[in-house]
């Protein structure tokens, strides 16, 4: 938007994580007002952000404003014809830049389309969904796209076509998947859920009850836990306060969903993941967290029983990349205790395959791979190493 609000919510974000390596920057949609057009991305995108666009790599969701408004679900919407797909270079793990998947560490994170694309059960999105999530094998997913299926924000999740449509169509299918975290923006406010599940319906419908019986999985501000990889609890956020704050509110705020409701301040939320512990802060342009919670998952996550039986079990290794800014020689630090395969992939940050390679690992001797085996470019990349069981990822930067 190029407002004021945007650039101290910058210089909050950057003051907070000064001296620490940022992975990644998830978008999650309006990216440009008004239309999203050329000159407004340059202008209130590229311009206002020039360092972080040096060292972060970003994957954007869609919004309405990113499809100029041409109307939900249009034949216009349905295309690609908007500089959001000439700007972006992002992965196709779908076939599509509209909607994909990509793996950081042991986070899966899916980026979906809520305007543009169709969503119901039997549309292109849909079944691509449901396929990524029942392959995902890592500890954590976390869904992002722009309209929230719970607000009464700046938006009425009770009246508005698109964010109905995302509740009554997608939330079952995350939920059934086990899904953690599911973040959205469009509405102007910050507001978070109890760890839920099964809310499907309009406000008045939320049962405050414990589940089954009830949407809540677990009462109270958290720790939530979770016994296994995919147990039942999401928590939702609404962040849509990092360009403009709101004022307004729609009729039954602050939803019956919500455990925190925000409203009329700027800020950016944070997402920490060490583990078993996923943790989202609420940073305000002064400084301070005025909302945050922690999921956490048992130090060794069982996979189902329909899941992969020859998969038993997953845990993070501790993986070390160095030297980190590298000038193209990389040494890869594993801590594993006895012999074994793995394999390192190398993918750019637009998620295009650079390097793959399957070699055994001795106990206690690190991996050295040349530079001229590489053929890396200046850039930031992402190294991912795993093998029986694990499977975990670093950000390289090449200069």
């Amino acid at each position: 938007m190029g407002s004021a609000n945007q650039a101290a919510v910058r210089n909050s974000f950057a003051a907070y994580t000064a001296g620490q390596a940022v992975n990644g920057w998830l978008w999650l949609g309006d990216n440009a007002y008004n239309t999203g057009t050329d000159a407004e991305y340059q202008n209130n995108v590229f311009s206002i952000y020039p360092e972080q666009f040096k060292k972060i790599p970003v994957f954007p969701a869609l919004g309405n404003h990113d499809y100029g408004s041409t109307g939900y679900q249009s034949s216009a919407a349905l295309g690609t014809n908007f500089p959001y797909f000439s700007i972006f270079s992002l992965p196709q793990s779908s076939g599509t830049e509209k909607y994909y998947s990509t793996n950081y560490g042991n986070v899966h994170f899916i980026a979906l389309d809520s305007y543009g694309s169709y969503n119901n059960s039997s549309s292109a999105m849909y079944n691509w969904l449901r396929d990524d999530l029942t392959a995902n094998t890592l500890q954590w997913v976390v869904v992002y796209f722009h309209h929230p299926p719970y607000s009464k924000g700046s938006h009425n999740s009770d009246a508005s076509t698109e964010l109905i449509d995302m509740r009554q169509n997608i939330i079952p299918l995350l939920e059934q998947h086990g899904v953690d975290l599911v973040m959205s923006g469009h509405s102007h406010s910050y507001e978070r859920s109890f760890f839920i599940k099964n809310h499907l319906g309009l406000e008045n419908t939320f049962n405050s009850a414990l589940y089954p019986s009830g949407n809540i999985i677990q009462s109270g501000g958290g720790p939530f836990t979770k016994s296994s990889r995919k147990g039942n609890g999401t928590i939702y956020v609404v962040a849509g306060t990092a360009g403009q704050a709101g004022s307004s509110t729609a009729s039954g705020y602050p939803h019956n969903a919500m455990f925190k409701s925000i409203l009329s301040k700027s800020g950016s939320l944070i997402l920490e993941v060490s583990g078993n512990n996923l943790t989202c802060k609420f940073l305000t342009t002064t400084g301070s967290i005025d909302d945050q919670f922690t999921i956490q998952k048992p130090n060794t996550a069982r996979f189902e029983d329909n899941e992969n039986p020859n998969l038993i079990s997953y845990t993070t290794k501790s993986l070390v990349i160095f030297p980190n800014p590298s000038n193209g020689d990389v040494n890869i630090s594993l801590d594993n205790q006895i012999e074994m395969k793995v394999n390192i992939s190398i993918f750019n940050s637009a998620g295009v395959s650079q390097f793959n390679k399957t070699i055994t690992k001795l106990k206690d001797e690190n991996i050295f791979i040349e530079k001229n085996e590489l053929n890396l470019n200046a850039g930031i990349y992402f190294i991912n190493v795993s093998g029986d069981g694990f499977n975990s990822s670093e950000k390289l930067v090449v200069y």
